[in-house]
């Protein structure tokens, strides 16, 4: 159980700017990390949905409530994943080969694919929640989309090829292939969330959502970079929580059910 905690922490203090106390790192430990993954969905929907209440209470006008939920991500995470997710754009984008394309994701500097799409991400992002929020489509299963998303991060990772062996995030996947049985875990808890709040039909939707793109955006990085990186994984992030706001935005309009 101790073991346990400690690399819960490990992971909370890697994924996000909540203060933990440190904790050495080591290879043994770093390779459990995509199991705790989707728990750091859960901390980030907690804290989300104080800023929910915060803007419910505080009855703010829906485009400072969604400009205050964009910042909230960007902030609990220390825009890591908004990093990761422009390096990705300039070397995507670069159109070189994949050993170019891996040099340029390494390259520090901001690239003019990085910051337009950029720009247009959070854009998406604002705009999309603002219409949820004139909708009245803010409710509880919003709390599901970092939990979704990170739980389809940790599959990504752990059933996908590295592009590069000696990356940081290849040490992840290490983890033995039988601890995925923690994923059907977390997804009978999400569905049972759905349940709970009345709201199933709508979760089942947002995880076909990300299970679709998961295959699609797999076919991509195996194709455009022969595997992942790191940051091939946190703009996995990006994306698929942008697509899940936009799902909870127009579900209601499809014939879905």
């Amino acid at each position: 159980m101790k073991k346990l905690f400690k690399r819960f922490i490990m992971t909370v203090g890697f994924f996000t700017t909540i203060r933990v106390p440190f904790i050495e790192w080591n290879e043994e430990d770093n390779k459990y990390m995509p199991i705790f993954i989707p728990l750091i969905g859960v901390v980030i929907a907690l804290f989300l949905y104080v800023v929910i209440l915060l803007i419910d209470y505080l009855n703010f006008s829906s485009l400072f409530g969604s400009m205050l939920i964009v910042v909230f991500f960007i902030f609990i995470t220390g825009g890591l994943h908004l990093d990761a997710f422009m390096d990705t754009c300039d070397a995507h984008f670069s159109r070189r080969d994949i050993p170019k394309k891996l040099l340029i994701m390494k390259d520090s500097n901001i690239g003019a694919f990085a910051a337009v799409y950029l720009f247009v991400l959070l854009c998406s992002k604002l705009v999309i929640i603002n219409e949820i929020i004139i909708q009245n489509k803010l409710t509880l299963v919003i709390l599901l989309i970092p939990i979704i998303s990170r739980l389809f991060q940790s599959i990504l990772l752990l059933n996908t090829k590295f592009a590069k062996e000696d990356s940081l995030a290849s040490m992840y996947g290490k983890l033995n292939k039988k601890y995925q049985v923690y994923f059907i875990l977390y997804f009978i808890l999400v569905v049972t969330f759905g349940f709970i709040i009345n709201q199933i039909y709508i979760t089942i939707f947002m995880i076909l959502i990300a299970l679709i793109y998961l295959f699609i955006y797999r076919k991509f990085a195996l194709k455009q970079f022969g595997g992942i990186t790191g940051d091939i994984i946190g703009a996995y992030i990006e994306i698929t929580e942008v697509l899940l706001f936009l799902g909870v935005l127009i579900y209601d309009f499809l014939p879905l059910w």
